[in-house]
């Protein structure tokens, strides 16, 4: 889970069958339907990839984990596009 600078709550996990999931919600009671979305975490349940999230000033969400071989992977993306990326 990560808040951004608009206050916007944005929520990503892993599910058993469908791989990583994503809602976003203004204030914390009306969220959107969660979607099933296509991210570069691993979803190998005996090890999943555990992202870091960290929001910065501007809007963007900074985002930090590692790939299978351990290597450290980073990606930027806009609070409005976090729940599409490409």
């Amino acid at each position: 889970m990560v808040i951004d600078a608009r206050g916007k709550i944005h929520v990503f996990w892993l599910d058993q069958f469908d791989g990583y999931k994503y809602t976003n919600s203004e204030d914390g009671v009306t969220w959107l339907e969660p979607r099933t979305i296509d991210i570069p975490f691993s979803t190998e349940h005996d090890r999943p990839t555990r992202p870091v999230f960290l929001a910065g000033p501007d809007g963007a969400i900074h985002i930090l984990w590692q790939n299978n071989q351990g290597a450290l992977q980073y990606s930027r993306a806009d609070s409005s596009t976090l729940g599409t990326p490409s």
